[in-house]
């Protein structure tokens, strides 16, 4: 569904793309093909606020307890991290390197790292004939052949 990802807003886990928004309804990240992402009010449609660079947005997800959304871009091979607000505001972190091909995103609700941070997953693709390689994985020891799970820690 290229970046738009939407759930039902009633449990704190699978809160794909959306978050609760104090501008009047839920909020929901909309990104794909372009230069930005989108974050809407789910309940009227209208824009709450554009994220500027994070286009090309194959997958979004919202996590409640950091309250960012995270934007999988996998062509520019990067994580892309919003704060939700209110406003929605570019986090420190923002534009992680991740690998060419990385598209997808998730994250545990729960804080559960050395640092009691919740943590974000993005699969790294192996670079076993592909043209475009990463050294994502090798860099903390893994192996880039195979590819790897990245697990950064939630500002």
């Amino acid at each position: 569904m290229c970046g738009h990802d939407h759930s039902d807003g009633q449990s704190g886990e699978g809160d794909d793309g959306e978050g609760d928004g104090e501008q009047g309804g839920v909020q929901m990240a909309l990104g794909c093909g372009g230069a930005n992402s989108l974050i809407i009010n789910s309940t009227d449609g209208k824009p709450v606020a554009t994220v500027a660079g994070e286009g090309g947005t194959d997958e979004a997800w919202y996590n409640p307890t950091a309250n960012q959304y995270y934007f999988a871009r996998s062509t520019a091979g990067v994580l892309g991290v919003e704060n939700a607000g209110p406003p929605p505001t570019p986090a420190s972190t923002n534009n992680t390197p991740t690998g060419v091909g990385s598209h997808s995103v998730a994250a545990d609700l729960n804080l559960n790292s050395p640092k009691n941070k919740s943590q974000v997953y993005v699969p790294i693709r192996g670079n076993a004939g592909q043209t475009t390689t990463t050294k994502t994985c090798s860099s903390k020891g893994g192996n880039d052949t195979n590819g790897c799970i990245a697990v950064f820690d939630a500002p």
